[in-house]
C-alpha cells in the first residue's frame, strides 16, 4: 500500500501545482480515521490487564454476538506473583562483542535502506523527461520488490538475499554515475530512469527483508528493544535523504551507491537464520546459536527430553 501512495500522490501532485494545497488535499482525508476511535472498542487484553474486567467482559460478549456466538463471559482478576525482574536494558545491545558487532551492522544497514529508500523516491523526478511519471514509476518498481521478496526470500536464503538486494541497488546507483557514456549532451537518457527504477526495486527488496531477518537474529529478550533502536536509524536516513538529495547528481548516486553496496558487504558477516530457531538469549548469540536445521527428528528428540524432564519432576 505504501507504494501505491507514492504513485497516487504523484497522480495528484499532476494536477494539483500549488505545493500547499497539494498537502491541504492530502492530509485532510486523514481526520477520517479519528472516527474509528467511536467504532472500535478497546482491547480486551489491555482492560484486563488494568483490573477493568466488567468493561472487558462486555467488550467480548459483543464480540461474541457479533460472530454469531452466544457465550458467557466471566473473567477472573489476574493473581498477582513475586517474578524477579529479569527485563533487559539497552545497554545489552552492546555488552557483548560478537553481538555488538551485530547490532552495528543491522543499525547501519537500517540506516542504509532507508537513507537510499526515500533518497531514491525523491530524487526520481529530478531524472528527466516527465517528473510526475518518474515519482510513479519509482512507487511501481516497489512491487516487483516485494513478490521477489516473498518467492526468493525463503529459497536462498535471508543472508543471501538481504545482501544481493543492497549490491544490486547499490550498483545500478553506480551505473547512473556513467550516464554520460549512455546518454546525450543533456544527460537525458531511458537508462537512466531504468537504472533508477532497478535500485528503487532492489532497495525496496533489502527494507523488506530488513524487518524479517533483524526479527531473527535479535534474542526474544531483546527483540523489541532492537527493532526499536534499528526504526531509529532508519528515521534518520530518512531525515538525512533529503539533504544527500539536493547535493548534485553524482555525489546524491554516490552516496546512494556507496551506502548500498558497504551494507551488502557488512551483511555477510551475520549468521544466516533460515531453519534456524530464534534465539532466546544473548548467550546464545554469542555461541552463533547454531542448534543446527529444525526438523522433524529434533522437534521430537525435544519433545521426549521434555516429557523425561517432566515426569522426573512429578517423581520429585
Amino acid at each position: 500500500m505504501f507504494a501505491v501512495g507514492i504513485m497516487l500522490f504523484s497522480l495528484e501532485a499532476s494536477y494539483i501545482h500549488s505545493w500547499r494545497s497539494l498537502i491541504l488535499y492530502t492530509s485532510l482525508p486523514l481526520y477520517i480515521f479519528t472516527l474509528i476511535t467511536c467504532v472500535i472498542p478497546e482491547s480486551p487484553r489491555w482492560l484486563y490487564s488494568q483490573g477493568h474486567l466488567s468493561e472487558a467482559e462486555d467488550i467480548l460478549h459483543v464480540i461474541a454476538k457479533r460472530n454469531g456466538k452466544r457465550v458467557k463471559v466471566t473473567l477472573e482478576a489476574k493473581k498477582q506473583t513475586n517474578k524477579k525482574n529479569t527485563n533487559s536494558s539497552y545497554s545489552d545491545l552492546i555488552r557483548t562483542p560478537i553481538f555488538r558487532k551485530q547490532v552495528f551492522i543491522q543499525t547501519f544497514s537500517w540506516f542504509s535502506c532507508s537513507f537510499v529508500y526515500y533518497g531514491l523516491t525523491m530524487s526520481s523526478g529530478n531524472l528527466g523527461k516527465n517528473m510526475y511519471l518518474n515519482v510513479a514509476l519509482s512507487g511501481l518498481s516497489e512491487m516487483p520488490g516485494y513478490i521477489l521478496c516473498i518467492a526468493l526470500i525463503d529459497r536462498v536464503g535471508r543472508k543471501r538475499f538481504f545482501s544481493g538486494s543492497f549490491l544490486l541497488g547499490g550498483a545500478a546507483c553506480v551505473a547512473l554515475l556513467l550516464r554520460p557514456f549512455y546518454s546525450g549532451s543533456d544527460g537525458d537518457s531511458s537508462l537512466v530512469v531504468y537504472f533508477a527504477m532497478a535500485g528503487k526495486l532492489c532497495i525496496s527488496a533489502a527494507f523488506n527483508t530488513a524487518y524479517i531477518y533483524s526479527s531473527e537474529l535479535l534474542p526474544t529478550v531483546l527483540r523489541n528493544s532492537g527493532l526499536g533502536v534499528f526504526s531509529a536509524a532508519a528515521r534518520v536516513g530518512g531525515i538525512v535523504a533529503p539533504i544527500a538529495s539536493t547535493m548534485g547528481f553524482n555525489k546524491t548516486y554516490s552516496l546512494f551507491g556507496g551506502a548500498a553496496l558497504i551494507s551488502g558487504f557488512l551483511v555477510l558477516q551475520l549468521p544466516e537464520t533460515i531453519g534456524k530457531p530464534l534465539p532466546e538469549t544473548i548467550d546464545e548469540v554469542e555461541n552463533h546459536f547454531d542448534f543446527g536445521e529444525v526438523t522433524k527428528e529434533s522437534v521430537s528428540a525435544m519433545e521426549e527430553r521434555l516429557s523425561m524432564y517432566n515426569q522426573n519432576s512429578d517423581s520429585v
